[in-house]
């Protein structure tokens, strides 16, 4: 892999981490003056895990994103009541999406890394929830899902500062959505896990955090530096943001997702609803990124964009139970015609991956 952008080399040495996580100072651009970031420490400590091996483990936090969204879609996907087979196609749909190849096209490993982690906090939002065709809100010991997943946020947290917001914009999405969906059982729920693993991700990274507020805050070290872009609206849609997703390819996914939304029913029809206010929120957040019109800086697209992403991977999933379970059951009328359109574009829009991949690009 290429070093340029945020896939800068790792050194020789775990001691070089170690180092800048106990010193006085640290890399520009990382954190704060002062309190080095979590991430030096993290990133010794697993360099001493590889043997040193750095060139190894920054492959591995790099290529091994991509196993772990598979593995954290296909979870989603059954917990959300998904057949074997609709849980393949969202995990297909999720590893085909533009979005992570122009992540590393650009250099954006923040995007890369929101982009695999969202099916999980996705995941356990779920648990919280009415997940599937459950009738209720999830029961259990909440406590142990708080501290799990703030646990996941710490160690991202620690590389991507900005991923507090795109989780609290992940938690309000998808209260509207069950709002919009009818079904708001289970949101008190959400939000208590939501503020739980918070509250655990800022314990363990307090020290950052104290040095943030003590050595004077800026926006800089949480949001970035950028303001606007040249991505139009509907290339954002398509998750055009590097060289792929261009052309009319582009939009197999984001019109693959729209049959759940047509065809669904009972708990299909609530979680289509909910991926789907996710989905179009985080683009509309990223639509604003790109025009300059936000108060402060936002991160890359990539980074605002991958909630969406693997939101729209879950419908397409979620389109293919809802043709397995809805279609079945309902007589011939246009909900029978209209399959055909997203099945198509699914296809298509996985066959183009397919090509681009035996090009290596």
């Amino acid at each position: 892999m290429a070093q340029f952008g945020e896939f800068a080399a790792f050194g020789d040495s775990p001691r070089d981490f170690l180092r800048e996580f106990f010193s006085d100072s640290q890399a520009s651009g990382v954190g704060a003056d002062g309190v080095p970031p979590t991430a030096f420490g993290l990133l010794g400590a697993a360099g001493a895990g590889v043997f040193a091996k750095m060139a190894l483990l920054r492959t591995i936090l790099i290529v091994g994103l991509f196993p772990v969204a598979g593995w954290a879609t296909w979870s989603l996907a059954r917990r959300l009541g998904c057949s074997a087979n609709a849980s393949i196609v969202a995990v297909v749909a999720m590893l085909a999406i533009p979005l992570p190849y122009n992540a590393l096209a650009n250099g954006s490993w923040s995007g890369l890394t929101i982009w695999a982690v969202s099916p999980i906090f996705l995941n356990q939002f779920a648990k919280a929830l009415d997940a599937g065709p459950m009738d209720g809100p999830a029961t259990g010991r909440p406590w142990r899902s708080m501290i799990g997943l703030g646990v996941v946020l710490w160690l991202v947290s620690s590389f991507v500062p900005f991923a507090f917001f795109l989780i609290v914009a992940m938690l309000l999405l998808l209260v509207v959505g069950s709002a919009l969906a009818g079904r708001l059982s289970g949101t008190g729920n959400l939000l208590t896990l939501g503020l739980g693993a918070g509250v655990v991700a800022a314990v363990l990274n307090l020290p950052w955090l104290l040095g943030l507020l003590l050595d004077g805050f800026t926006w800089a070290s949480i949001g970035g530096t950028r303001f606007g872009g040249d991505i139009a609206a509907d290339e954002l849609l398509r998750f055009f943001t590097g060289p792929h997703g261009a052309g009319i390819v582009g939009w197999a996914f984001p019109v693959a997702a729209i049959a759940a939304l047509l065809i669904g029913r009972q708990w299909r029809r609530v979680w289509a609803v909910r991926l789907a206010t996710v989905s179009v929120g985080f683009w509309l957040v990223a639509l604003v990124a790109e025009m300059g019109v936000a108060p402060f800086a936002l991160p890359r697209p990539e980074v605002l964009l991958a909630p969406s992403a693997a939101a729209i991977a879950l419908l397409v999933g979620m389109a293919v139970a809802c043709f397995e379970l809805d279609l079945a059951e309902a007589r011939f009328g246009w909900r029978q015609v209209t399959i055909g359109i997203p099945a198509a574009a699914a296809l298509v829009g996985t066959l183009a991956w397919m090509a681009s991949a035996v090009d290596g690009r």
